[in-house]
């Protein structure tokens, strides 16, 4: 007798469709901030296999922010930047000196340790990956998405209610699929070859070294482990036949005609393939309580080791506002700012990565010529080094754009009576500087008070909260001080430990006119004032959950950092008391001025 078996029900937050480095980031991020999730992944097990290798200085940042970062460092090998030649004749090299960061290199580690790694620390939040359970389809209501999953059994099939849904399962994604999202775009001609071997060489394991030839490039990439390395060629097949197979034979040839090499031996072969590579991208990252991240939302070229790192900090980006939302903390709307934000990142990524490849990989005798002769010239500039690294890097990443990025500046603030010392020009100048909202938030080295324990911003920046950073600036006076302390007191009252206020002072003490009792940070070389452009003016620097600035103000607004936390992290029932205490602090803030002018 025929039965219809009646799938299983259940009940979570947010279903997490894929489990490589972007779904595991995304889980993460949410079980970090107390949300459920589950985590389902096709596939039977961890990747065994290198795939994408390289890991961005940002992207060692954010893993920083996560906890995990002295692990990552303790499995990688850091790559300080790359040897570039034709054939015997050295080209040029990148240095990653010229990168002022936290983490100076890329770190490179295979895929399949970054997902050990991610997976790890999923199971210490309290969470799981469920195998061998694939997504069979989702419907979409007002209030939630049920999903259709099966596993391995045919009992096996569950129905899964979730309040939002997010597509992490690749180039070949069914939630994509399932949401009709164009995935527009196009696949290059050139065919590439991969493999990870020994080589028994003895160049520099810190560095890349790659070698410019007529018939295509072949790169060297340096893995973790005694004598293990990367290697890449493209190739191009006779007409009318197909690309040979990589193999140890092949690369050899490949080794010894384009880098005029024939004495490195090549062995030890654990993963070799032929692939072809395609730049597309969604035209949207959001439909309803779905969202799209990673390789479902965006293809294209490995060169810059883009793809894995555009992935993570995807999800980075989309994990804090879900979280906000879920908790009933933040309007909906916000969740519209995840598109809004890393789309653009996106399009630039497959702009910058095509525009990079179509220069590698070019057979047009010309192109070559004056890309040879040229690069060798260009890349001996610092300040092109800098730029292409914080490119590559993703440091340059910002969301000066995003509706989200806010910012009130007033030259009043540099007026003689608000300062100690004189009027400077570069200050006025400082005042529409760098960093501005929606920059990264930059890091820098202080002490704790009244410990005076060394620590850093970053340290103070991990966890899951906003940061308030209040710079006193040069000014110090009594009216300035009673400021600060009346910003940090509403921040605290109405936001508790959503929002982290530090006090940062220029000096080696507390002053004795700053009446607060929370956390103050010492700045006693200067250097955050310095970074943060507080030398002339008092400012105040809200930093997102991740990382980047979300408002700005030279002098400090209190009201209009009020309004601007009102509208982001309260629903409308808080948002009217924040407003009224928005319109107080502006109303004492509007009769204070008046009185001293």
């Amino acid at each position: 007798m025929n039965t219809t078996m009646t799938p299983s029900k259940s009940e979570t937050d947010v279903l997490v469709v894929g489990a490589g480095p972007v779904g595991l980031t995304m889980a993460c991020e949410l079980l970090r901030r107390g949300i459920g999730c589950r985590v389902i992944e096709k596939s039977d097990a961890l990747s065994q296999t290198s795939k994408a290798l390289g890991i961005q200085s940002r992207t060692l940042e954010v893993f920083e922010n996560m906890g995990v970062i002295e692990q990552f460092l303790a499995r990688g090998l850091k790559v300080l930047g790359a040897n570039v030649h034709e054939g015997e004749t050295f080209l040029f090299q990148t240095d990653a000196r010229y990168l002022k960061a936290p983490y100076p290199y890329i770190l490179s580690l295979p895929q399949s340790d970054t997902e050990l790694l991610l997976l790890g620390l999923l199971h210490e939040l309290g969470g799981e990956v469920e195998w061998s359970r694939e997504l069979a389809g989702f419907g979409q209501e007002r209030d939630r998405i049920v999903a259709f999953v099966g596993g391995d059994r045919a009992d096996e099939t569950e129905e899964i209610a979730a309040k939002w849904l997010v597509g992490c399962d690749g180039a070949h994604s069914r939630v994509r699929h399932t949401l009709g999202v164009p995935f527009e775009g196009s696949a290059y001609e050139e065919e590439f070859l991969l493999a990870d071997v020994d080589l028994d060489w003895d160049r520099s394991r810190d560095r890349a070294h790659a070698w410019l030839h007529e018939d295509g490039i072949l790169l060297c990439l340096p893995l973790p482990g005694g004598r293990r390395w990367r290697l890449v060629s493209d190739i191009a097949p006779a007409e009318g036949e197909e690309a040979p197979r990589a193999s140890v034979e092949l690369f050899q040839e490949l080794m010894a005609e384009r880098a005029k090499d024939a004495k490195t031996n090549i062995s030890n072969p654990t993963w070799m393939s032929n692939f072809k590579i395609s730049r597309r991208m969604v035209t949207g990252y959001r439909r309803g309580r779905v969202f799209l991240m990673g390789d479902a939302a965006h293809i294209h070229s490995p060169v810059g080791g883009q793809g894995m790192n555009t992935g993570i900090q995807d999800a980075y980006n989309l994990g804090w506002k879900l979280a906000l939302v879920i908790k009933g903390k933040a309007p909906d709307e916000l969740l519209d700012t995840y598109e809004e934000e890393r789309l653009p990142v996106a399009r630039e990524v497959l702009k910058g990565t095509n525009a990079s490849t179509n220069l590698v990989v070019s057979r047009n005798p010309a192109l070559r010529f004056v890309r040879d002769r040229t690069l060798s010239h260009v890349m001996g500039s610092g300040l092109v080094q800098e730029t292409l690294l914080k490119r590559v890097s993703q440091l340059d990443v910002n969301y000066r754009k995003s509706s989200l990025s806010e910012s009130y500046t007033s030259p009043q603030t540099l007026l003689p009576g608000r300062r100690q010392d004189g009027f400077r020009i570069k200050d006025w100048l400082n005042l529409r500087s760098e960093p501005k909202a929606g920059d990264r938030a930059p890091q820098g080295r202080c002490l704790r008070y009244p410990s005076r324990e060394e620590t850093s911003l970053f340290q103070e920046f991990e966890g899951a909260n906003f940061t308030l950073l209040l710079f006193d600036g040069p000014a110090r006076t009594e009216e300035g001080y009673a400021n600060l302390t009346r910003v940090a007191q509403n921040i605290e009252e109405l936001w508790g430990e959503d929002v982290k206020t530090y006090v940062v002072i220029a000096g080696d003490d507390k002053p004795e006119n700053l009446d607060w009792d929370g956390p103050v940070l010492l700045d006693v070389e200067r250097e955050l004032h310095e970074t943060y452009n507080a030398t002339g003016a008092e400012a105040l620097y809200l930093v997102r959950p991740d990382g980047y600035i979300g408002f700005r103000s030279q002098p400090i607004r209190g009201d209009r950092l009020l309004r601007y936390l009102g509208d982001l992290l309260s629903t409308a029932s808080v948002r009217s008391g924040t407003s009224e205490a928005g319109e107080r602090y502006a109303k004492s803030y509007a009769d204070k001025t008046s009185t001293t002018r």
